[in-house]
């Protein structure tokens, strides 16, 4: 038996999985020294990245990320997080190598990054010596669905109008809340799509729009979806979503906020109030920021304030860090603003695991 038919064994188990059942947690950090001489650039790394196994159809994805020190690197799997134990990492700035211990299997990698940043190659070696070639692309390359999509064909005489802003996805029989940033391009003759929340487990693809119809292909874990939405009032969008399987599913989006606004966020546009967004959880809290009269910060908990003791905040004029003690779970919190009404960011927990964060102002 193959390394390949070996890995599908263990792999068609789980992709029979619920569409969004919620991922479990990732293992213990891993992380290797950055070289003091990296070969290129080192920020070309991080992403998420698609794995090409040989002989199978099936494909894995893995996040490479920088600390926020910028001297260490991490690689967590997204899929089949309970299968996979990642360790004996090693990076040279030019080839990554560590060990995926997938059902306690050893399988060795090795990896190489192209000049351009967005394809990885090399090879994994079994523990009875057998050899294969190995391939990752990175989302949001030629062909693949990333986190951000943009319309191709520029519109004249069109206005974006109300179809700016952030929105918040409310799907049938799913409680957490997924939300969209849809934004001008080229003075409103084209549009883009952001992916503002699980930022790990979904992109967006072939996004079109005419003024009436926004249309986009939805990559969310393996399952492909066909988007089309249309405004019903300033404040929400409807639509149908085509899945795999051939049925079609009704969505709403509601607005969550003002419009989009152009123009480079500066240090009065952190004072809001804010909803945050947690990947797989769907109850949300709220935060309110605001600016004393010496010109600092202060973060307070709107909701569940009993359980959450926030000290540590920091703010360097470009990104807001403190720690957040939840219960007794101590998060650390590093944030920065994405636009006027957007703040997105990291979580790191007890554990080392690191998670993408959005908030979104409800108001000032």
């Amino acid at each position: 038996m193959n390394i390949g038919q070996r890995r599908r064994i263990w792999l068609g188990a789980l992709f029979g999985m619920f569409l969004f059942a919620g991922c479990a947690a990732i293992g213990p950090r891993h992380i290797a020294p950055v070289p003091e001489n990296p070969v290129g650039d080192v920020k070309n790394w991080e992403g998420v990245w698609i794995e090409e196994w040989p002989d199978s159809d099936q494909q894995d994805r893995f996040r490479i990320s920088l600390s926020a020190d910028g001297f260490t690197i991490q690689v967590v799997p997204l899929t089949n997080v309970e299968r996979q134990r990642l360790a004996e990492l090693h990076w040279d700035g030019k080839t990554l190598q560590f060990t995926n211990y997938a059902d306690d299997r050893p399988i060795a990698y090795s990896l190489e990054i192209n000049a351009d940043g967005t394809v990885l190659t090399g090879d994994v070696r079994a523990s009875d010596g057998e050899e294969s070639a190995i391939r990752w692309t990175k989302e949001g390359a030629p062909g693949t669905a990333g986190a951000t999509a943009e319309s191709a064909a520029k519109i004249e005489n069109l206005s974006l109008g109300n179809w700016s802003g952030n929105w918040e996805e409310s799907w049938p029989d799913r409680a957490e809340r997924d939300v969209y940033r849809v934004r001008s391009l080229d003075d409103d003759r084209r549009v883009a799509l952001d992916v503002l929340t699980n930022v790990e487990r979904q992109g967006v693809a072939q996004l079109a729009w005419n003024g009436r119809r926004l249309a986009f292909l939805l990559r969310f874990n393996d399952n492909e979806i066909g988007y089309e939405m249309f405004q019903f009032n300033a404040d929400t969008l409807v639509g149908l979503a085509n899945m795999p399987d051939g049925s079609v599913r009704r969505v709403v989006w509601n607005r969550v906020g003002p419009p989009y606004q152009d123009g480079k966020p500066t240090a009065r546009h952190w004072a809001g109030t804010w909803k945050e967004y947690w990947p797989t959880r769907a109850e949300n809290d709220l935060y309110q920021i605001k600016k004393d009269a010496g010109k600092g910060l202060s973060v307070q908990a709107v909701t569940n304030g009993a359980r959450q003791n926030l000290q540590g905040l920091q703010n360097d004029g470009e990104a807001l860090t403190f720690e957040l003690q939840y219960d007794q779970t101590l998060i650390v919190y590093q944030l920065h603003l994405d636009d006027r009404n957007t703040i997105r960011g990291t979580v790191r927990l007890p554990d080392g695991q690191t998670r993408a964060v959005a908030w979104v102002r409800i108001g000032n």
